[in-house]
């Protein structure tokens, strides 16, 4: 396993998780290293969750990491983390004919992938990636305001963790109605001033907000007891005519591909051949498209196979009596690495963990 950078007593365990109709709170499941005694004490059940926020003196403390040595720098940037290694790396960055860093959606994409990664790396590891990469694309000139835009995103994240605690202290309940939503990205929104600039609030998050706005207005529409099932598709079809072009484009894109998929499983279910399929698929998609479904139904299967090939190599290791936790732990993971490599290490642990197959979870 790759040892941290930095001589800290912990790792630093900040995640990013979604928050109610799309934004982000920065949470842990592992211990901190941040100073964590300037957070809220909400004294919630121990049922909820609560998200970890640290100060936001900590944050700019990370954000004023010394740089690495030539030695270690020149090892740390050629080698990503696993979740990482085989994923396309963010567009470049633009920047305006004075060598200022234009402020769009491809920063916020930036910060995102090398954050992606807490939980493999510390926060402060991540940090210093995502300083190299504003380093090595910008004019010095925009530097400093990558920097600074990169700390507004980051106190803002955390800002929310806090958003969300008060109000599960508030409540002290898991559950969200319509109204308590609202008031949740209202409040969001309106601290969003706090950490970052018009420009930035605007281009990280307007079609975030568009579509939370689309959904909200939606489910009040879903929830209404006085329409009758006509009323309510006149009311969804004034909402579409009234949203952006872009959010009624993807609504009649995800119904299309309900409809198909409907009407393949019908298909299936009647025992049709892959060439009934094709041809529906045809229809709708062109033929480039049934093509390249196809090709993901191939890769769908490739995966399911080697999936069960694992799941059956694994089980006599978790079910025998023969071997402590500690060693059914180091036999899994060994075949873990003969089936799967890279990112698809990642993703066959999650899979293990919502099926329940882990030793730690063994009585």
């Amino acid at each position: 396993m790759k040892k941290p950078l930095f001589n800290t007593t912990t790792t630093i365990g900040l995640v990013c998780a979604v928050f109610i109709c799309g934004g982000i709170f920065l949470s842990s499941s592992t211990p901190t290293a941040l100073d964590l005694s300037q957070s809220q004490d909400t004294n919630k059940p121990e049922s909820l969750t609560i998200e970890k926020t640290v100060s936001p003196q900590n944050i700019t403390a990370l954000l004023n990491t010394p740089d690495l040595t030539a030695e270690q720098a020149a090892i740390f940037y050629a080698n990503l983390p696993q979740s990482l290694a085989y994923s396309p790396l963010p567009s470049a960055l633009d920047t305006n004919e004075q060598g200022e860093l234009i402020i769009n959606m491809k920063v916020r994409r930036l910060f995102e992938f090398y954050l992606s990664a807490i939980g493999e790396e510390t926060l402060a590891e991540c940090i210093l990636r995502i300083r190299h990469a504003l380093t090595q694309q910008l004019p010095e000139a925009a530097i400093a305001t990558g920097i600074e835009v990169l700390e507004g995103f980051l106190q803002y994240q955390n800002h929310i963790g806090e958003i969300k605690n008060n109000f599960s202290a508030r409540y002290h309940d898991d559950t969200y109605d319509l109204e308590r939503i609202k008031e949740i990205k209202q409040t969001v929104r309106a601290s969003r001033s706090l950490f970052l600039s018009p420009q930035a609030s605007l281009a990280f998050y307007k079609q975030e907000d568009e579509y939370d706005d689309y959904m909200i207005n939606k489910m009040a529409i879903k929830s209404r007891t006085d329409l009758t099932a006509q009323q309510k598709q006149v009311e969804y079809e004034y909402l579409n005519h009234q949203s952006p072009a872009w959010i009624s484009q993807q609504e009649l894109h995800a119904n299309l591909i309900n409809h198909v998929q409907a009407q393949e499983k019908a298909l299936r279910e009647s025992h049709a051949d892959e060439s009934a399929i094709h041809q529906l698929r045809v229809k709708h998609y062109g033929e480039q498209g049934a093509q390249n479904l196809a090709a993901l139904d191939q890769q769908r299967a490739q995966w399911a196979n080697r999936v069960e090939q694992y799941r059956l190599e694994s089980q006599a290791i978790i079910t025998s009596s023969g071997y402590s936790q500690a060693e059914k732990e180091q036999l899994l993971q060994g075949i873990r690495e003969q089936h799967f490599s890279g990112s698809e290490l990642i993703r066959i642990k999650a899979l293990d963990n919502m099926a329940g197959q882990s030793v730690s979870q063994l009585p």
